[in-house]
């Protein structure tokens, strides 16, 4: 299910890792903020975002097992 928090901000949010991992984890994504300053590095993140929205974490973890 999904995880309820405060506000997690992060400073540099780069290719978006920490951000995705948060989300895996369970949490709400309408609880992050974050910046960046390069440009590229936002929309790459924005990318790898949408695109591990869609996995499901469960599944991953069964195929390695």
């Amino acid at each position: 299910g999904i995880l309820s928090c405060s506000n997690v901000y992060f400073p540099f949010a780069g290719s978006g890792s920490e951000i995705i991992g948060f989300i895996l984890a369970g949490f709400n994504k309408q609880y992050i903020e974050a910046s960046e300053l390069n440009s590229d590095y936002i929309t790459i993140a924005n990318e790898r975002i949408k695109a591990w929205e869609k996995v499901n974490i469960d599944d991953i973890l069964k195929i390695k097992k």
